[in-house]
């Protein structure tokens, strides 16, 4: 059944373990990790700090929903943390095929289902900054795809289950894995809501490597849009917001 004009002016809201949003126009901060890549004490101190957070007062003006999006954030921050400094657990990203692999499945949908602003693939977690198109797809003349068709956009869902599924299964065939998780299930996401948090997102997820101490510089890490910009396929692209 077709969504009413109303529905489409709110956030869509899903959930599985985390809370998902998809407002209507927004940017979105996607973040999903290999499966088994929190070990077991990871795992209980998000439990401890999801409790912690939920145990909180509730702040002075704070509706439910930035109640859930602030909680959301702080797991996010905690468990991204956790990512970068654990040496256990699956490390398949190093390889460089599979990282190749994701970033050319980042690019082929790329103008397909969502707007490619910035990524960064690290040795257990991906991080993408998109923006999803209409939906349905619209192609005008010349085909060139037509921006104001449908208030619509492409769901999450659809844009995660493309990318996860199909470098799932090819990465399992490269590592001559069969009948294995590869991604874990949940994946974590964030709109943007500023120009100024637009700016600090892309910077965090291109500063990953510099944090990890793997680089020296965001544009030095192969399997990364700082590298894509400076050298590669986002050479002529800028991420700002049109």
């Amino acid at each position: 059944m077709p969504r009413s004009r109303e529905s489409l002016l709110h956030p869509e809201f899903y959930r599985r373990s985390l809370p998902h949003w998809q407002p209507a126009w927004a940017l979105i901060f996607l973040t999903w990790r290999l499966h088994g890549s929190l070990p077991q004490g990871a795992l209980r101190r998000l439990e401890d700090e999801r409790r912690l957070l939920e145990a909180q007062a509730v702040r002075p003006d704070e509706t439910p929903r930035d109640r859930r999006l602030r909680h959301g954030k702080g797991l996010f921050r905690l468990a991204d943390e956790l990512l970068g400094s654990n040496t256990q657990g699956p490390r398949w990203l190093q390889d460089e095929r599979i990282a190749a692999l994701v970033v050319d499945a980042l690019f082929y949908h790329d103008k397909r289902l969502y707007d490619l602003f910035a990524f960064v693939i690290m040795h257990n977690h991906v991080h993408v900054l998109l923006r999803p198109l209409a939906w349905p797809l619209q192609v005008g003349v010349g085909g060139q795809r037509d921006k104001g068709s449908s208030e619509q956009r492409v769901p999450l869902r659809r844009i995660t289950q493309s990318l996860k599924g199909y470098t799932a299964r090819e990465a399992n065939r490269l590592l001559k894995r069969t009948g294995q998780p590869f991604w874990q299930d949940e994946s974590y996401d964030h709109w943007v809501r500023s120009e100024a948090e637009l700016s600090r997102v892309v910077k965090y997820i291109e500063g990953d490597p510099v944090r990890a101490g793997v680089v020296n510089r965001a544009q030095d890490w192969r399997w990364s849009s700082a590298w894509e910009r400076a050298w590669g396929r986002l050479k002529d692209r800028s991420w700002e917001v049109e």
